[in-house]
């Protein structure tokens, strides 16, 4: 059998092709990466990665697709491109029996569970139980969450909205930046802050300049900016502190002994800061509960090619 499956935002996309034996062995087939812009719609886009492989999609059985975007069933649209995604078009018009969308958060979810050791950062050990509820959480676009449990023998996801929920500062500054969004929004949730987006947002608060003004800057240009750049540095140290109470809020929540897993390129980009004490000590200080945090394992997931890889597990496996 063979399968594609392919990863796509703004700024990237990247598909690969397998052949799935019955055995389940994996043999990859062609991969390649393209620069969506440069194409005028999805299928513009699948048709080029098929030439360049020089494979007949109608002998592909299944394609999956990981989208940077809210997916409505079989619809996705990426507003950064303005491209519509509907499966049973796709299907229809490359017959591929099977086609399938997913959030670039799910697809995340999914590619945790294949994940190797190699790609996992410890950034507190606490006291792991195999069978334990697991969470997935991740900062890129914007701050998806869902969590895990076996109820039968198996791991089953359940989807979320944590991302969404009512942002809630803990110190003096956090106060501040929360006046300061509230301004501008009419609901302020931790994706305004946990976000490629919410990063500009704080560095445009610690410059103290209009909000957008810096509406081009990704992540990498923000951290290459430090130590020079004073706003740059408390802008993600603000970043970094938000985002450990939000996981430390997770903790309790859920109690995930199965492990609180970061996925997200934004988390990525800061390793380092996410190491550091503005990240773990703002997570455990949870006052008569730190405990129950510090016994949490906490991971941050390095793997760029995790979403694909949930795709794959997705068309392999058909979830």
């Amino acid at each position: 059998m063979k399968i594609l499956a392919a990863d796509i935002h703004a700024e990237r996309a990247e598909l690969t092709l397998l052949r799935i034996s019955h055995n389940g062995e994996r043999e990859p087939l062609f991969n390649a990466v393209y620069q969506p812009k440069k194409f005028s719609s999805p299928r513009r886009l699948i048709e080029q990665f098929l030439h360049d492989a020089d494979a007949k999609a109608a002998l592909i059985e299944r394609f999956c697709l990981s989208l940077a975007g809210k997916v409505d069933g079989n619809h996705c649209h990426l507003s950064e491109l303005d491209w519509d995604f509907d499966a049973a078009k796709l299907a229809e018009h490359f017959y591929i029996s099977e086609v399938s969308l997913i959030s670039d958060f799910d697809a995340a979810a999914r590619g945790v569970a294949v994940t190797s050791s190699e790609d996992i950062v410890v950034l507190n050990e606490g006291a792991e139980r195999e069978r334990g509820i697991r969470v997935v959480t991740g900062a890129g676009h914007g701050l998806g969450m869902t969590w895990m449990d076996h109820p039968h023998n198996a791991m089953e996801r359940h989807q979320s909205k944590g991302g969404h929920v009512d942002f809630a500062p803990v110190n003096e500054e956090q106060v501040a930046v929360l006046e300061y969004l509230m301004k501008r929004f009419n609901h302020v949730s931790y994706e305004r802050i946990l976000s490629d987006e919410g990063l500009r947002e704080l560095y445009a608060y610690c410059k103290q300049e209009e909000p957008g003004s810096d509406a081009r800057l990704t992540v990498q240009q923000i951290t290459q900016r430090t130590p020079d750049d004073a706003a740059a540095e408390r802008a993600i140290k603000l970043f970094v502190t938000t985002y450990g109470a939000y996981v430390g809020n997770l903790a309790l929540l859920y109690q995930p002994m199965g492990g609180i897993y970061i996925g997200g390129h934004v988390a990525v980009a800061l390793k380092q800061w996410m190491q550091s004490e503005h990240f773990l000590n703002t997570c455990l200080k949870k006052g008569r509960m730190s405990n129950i945090v510090k016994q949490t394992p906490i991971y941050l997931v390095t793997n760029p090619g995790i979403n694909l890889q949930g795709a794959i597990e997705t068309a392999t496996y058909r979830y």
